[in-house]
């Protein structure tokens, strides 16, 4: 059976342990001479894409990912030891902080490729290069992402990308797995996922549109208190992300309509709307529809992602960014239904 190293790295978190240098050593501690040392690429990554370590002569190791979907980079020590060909990593991750040791068996190794296999016996290929994605150190903080473009940093383990705009996006909806999942679902100003999106089962209405409690701007909906932008305690982005992390305003959601370039497309069989900032970054939103009562509607044809802007207008609705096959535009929609969240981060 084959799966790659990042499929156990990503998954495995134990404590972490310093591994000094292997193999043949010299005075000064470098393993210029161990014939593991270098940089490695997988074959074809089990995601799509190939992952890379680079296996350092002062005993330090890197490793990252490159393709599909965007996976952060991890930093450590490694150690192999020659008569038992056993290779020993041991990995934090750079964003999260996590850790993680493998132990692997070195099976054949050439000067051009090596099959290594871990304590489950699963087995690995990898092959010599001569560059590593980013710097020669393998510090590298603008990734390859799944459109092409780059994720540009990380806010509270959640990546962004900078779309050359006012605020940084990130990369995939609230409460998704990559870039096409559609993630959840929320009502306006609702933090918490539910079964069903109604007016009898939003927070802040007692059971119909007329009894607003809170962020209402006309008597007619309920109780004035002309609040119009989502206070933070009530931001999916932030109560479900935490770090800087928040809805967008109507503003910045204007300005994905009116400074990017948009093309409706499919990642990874999922239908949605590739996004190219005027700097030539992208990002994709998935067609995720839109949640009435308890029956989705849209999903596959359209998208509604959520700011945190009332429409003042109708305090009944909240604005959204919204399209379809050939639309890409600004909509308000009712505030009980439930829609994408994408967030943004200074």
């Amino acid at each position: 059976m084959k799966r790659t190293l990042l499929n156990l790295l990503a998954i495995v978190t134990v404590t972490f342990v310093c591994v000094g240098c292997g193999g043949s050593d010299s005075d000064s501690g470098e393993l210029s001479g161990n014939p593991l040392t270098g940089i490695w690429a997988s074959e074809t990554h089990y995601y799509g894409g190939t992952d890379y370590f680079y296996l350092k002569s002062d005993g330090s190791c890197t490793w990252t990912y490159r393709g599909t979907i965007s996976f952060d980079d991890m930093s450590g020590n490694w150690y192999y030891d020659e008569q038992t060909r056993i290779l020993t990593l041991s990995l934090k991750s750079l964003r999260t902080g996590y850790v993680t040791t493998r132990v692997y068996t070195i099976l054949s190794l050439t000067s051009t490729s090596f099959v290594m296999m871990d304590e489950d016996g699963y087995s690995y290929t990898y092959n010599k290069k001569n560059e590593y994605p980013g710097d020669n150190d393998g510090n590298n903080t603008n990734n390859t992402n799944n459109n092409g473009g780059s994720v540009n940093g990380y806010n509270n383990g959640h990546a962004y990308v900078d779309l050359g705009l006012s605020v940084k996006w990130a990369t995939m909806n609230i409460g998704a797995g990559s870039p096409e999942d559609y993630g959840s679902i929320f009502a306006w100003g609702e933090t918490t996922t539910k079964s069903t999106y109604n007016w009898k089962t939003y927070k802040y209405c007692k059971g119909s549109i007329d009894t607003m409690t809170k962020y209402c701007t006309s008597s007619s909906y309920g109780t004035v208190d002309n609040k119009t932008v989502l206070d933070l305690s009530d931001d999916a982005a932030r109560a479900n992300w935490g770090g800087t992390w928040r809805m967008p305003t109507y503003d910045e959601c204007k300005e994905l309509v009116d400074k990017c370039t948009t093309t409706w497309t499919s990642l990874n069989g999922v239908k949605g709307r590739k996004v190219t900032g005027p700097n030539g970054n992208s990002i994709f939103f998935p067609a995720a529809g839109c949640l009435d009562d308890s029956s989705l509607y849209g999903a596959g044809s359209c998208g509604y992602y959520g700011s945190s802007s009332l429409d003042t207008s109708d305090p009944a609705y909240g604005w959204y960014l919204y399209f379809r096959l050939k639309v890409f535009s600004m909509s308000s929609d009712g505030r009980s239904g439930g829609h994408s969240v994408r967030a943004v981060c200074p």
